[in-house]
């Protein structure tokens, strides 16, 4: 708060800021919104700061609920998904042993083929909560660098030949 006072009394300007104070009175710590200006005497020098100071006490405290709550629903998401996580690899393993052995059934080796790729496609979605998960929570961090993107529409002659078509 000193910095931000110090160059509105420099410029004669205005200056906010969060602070936490003890009060006086019962000694508990309270947190005040303060916004001032500088007001200029009869020399143009500042002469005094004219302001306002509000209890937010209430909102910091809902403001560290919010974030608590937010850490907790981050650590119950990281531990469903890994709950989800783990049963998926046996799933797979037998998807994959019943496609190899059911050789002579069409059916059962299309059946055993649908299992595999759903589970593997929910052992990726479940994958991808748990890096959003670790993100959250700063295991990781995300890097970002530029790229340039190119569209490109298919010509008439590039379409596959039902292109556009109703599917049925």
């Amino acid at each position: 708060m000193a910095v931000r006072r110090d160059a509105a009394l420099a410029s004669l300007g205005t200056y906010e800021d969060v602070i936490r104070v003890n009060r006086l009175d019962n000694g508990n710590l309270i947190w005040l919104q303060v916004r001032g200006t500088v007001v200029a005497g009869n020399d143009g020098r500042p002469a005094r700061i004219q302001g306002v100071s509000i209890d937010v006490t209430e909102r910091k405290r809902a403001e560290e609920a919010l974030r608590f709550a937010d850490r907790r629903k981050d650590q119950f998401v990281a531990m469903v998904a890994h709950e989800l996580r783990n049963p998926l690899a046996p799933i797979i393993s037998a998807a994959q042993i019943l496609k190899v052995r059911s050789a002579g059934d069409a059916s059962a080796r299309k059946a055993a083929a649908i299992v595999a790729r759903q589970a593997e496609h929910m052992a990726s979605l479940i994958n991808d909560v748990l890096d959003v998960s670790r993100f959250n929570t700063g295991l990781i961090a995300l890097e970002s660098s530029r790229s340039t993107c190119v569209k490109s529409w298919p010509t008439p002659s590039s379409r596959p030949p039902n292109y556009g078509r109703a599917r049925a």
